[in-house]
């Protein structure tokens, strides 16, 4: 999301305004046991946090649909659309046995390549594809830590510049309480509770290590 969209989210009262979000924030670190530097830039965190939360928000959960799910909706669609299409006809069929057959004249006669028939037959293939293709088990888990992983990415250069510390965890791959870790890995939880939450990520530990990995890697294939 652009400055432009944040701005018009604001107006339309999508979002909540930046002084609630500071507020929240400053409440999330402290229950996270989380203290910010006294410099820190508390309009950039919040704004930064919520435009992230924006491009976070279709993250799959427990409802997430599966293949199958899709699958079922995209056939119903199909045949609305189909039924839609069909009762259209019969409606006009009926209007050219009476005078509002003049409206119709007026109006012009929907084209035979309908974009009602265009999207259900777009819509039933669609389903077919997404038919062929297997899910493998714990799906959902699967890509839940895998956008966790990226996430962590993500806020690693937030972290870094407002609070002036490495975005690095201490420790490593195994299981940690909170209390045992570091200002990056509190700061990483309170996000993800507020994402997701998810007050106490199992794998905290390995995630954030896989992402620094992937920072580290990126970093050297692109010197500054």
């Amino acid at each position: 999301m652009n400055e432009k969209a944040y701005q018009l989210s604001l107006k339309m009262g999508f979002i909540e305004p930046l002084e609630s979000d500071i507020d929240y924030w400053r409440t999330c670190f402290a229950d996270f046991k989380l203290h910010p530097p006294k410099d820190i830039d508390w309009p950039y965190v919040a704004k930064e946090l919520r435009l992230l939360s924006l491009e976070e928000a279709e993250l799959p959960t427990d409802a997430t649909s599966s293949n199958g799910d899709l699958v079922k909706e995209l056939r119903k669609i199909a045949e609305n659309l189909k039924d839609a299409h069909n009762r259209m006809n019969v409606v006009l069929m009926k209007a050219t046995r009476t005078n509002a057959e003049i409206a119709i004249v007026e109006e012009g006669y929907p084209q035979p390549s309908s974009p009602i028939v265009s999207w259900a037959f777009w819509a039933d293939r669609l389903a077919d594809k997404i038919a062929e293709e297997t899910q493998r088990p714990r799906w959902r888990q699967k890509a839940l830590r895998r956008s966790k992983v990226m996430l962590a990415c993500k806020l690693s250069e937030l972290f870094e510049q407002c609070f002036h510390q490495d975005a690095a965890p201490v420790g490593g791959s195994e299981f940690r309480e909170l209390e045992d870790t570091n200002d990056w890995t509190r700061f990483f939880q309170a996000v993800v509770f507020s994402f997701f939450g998810d007050r106490q990520t199992n794998d905290r530990q390995a995630v954030l290590w896989e992402a620094s990995k992937i920072l580290r890697d990126h970093r050297s294939d692109n010197p500054r």
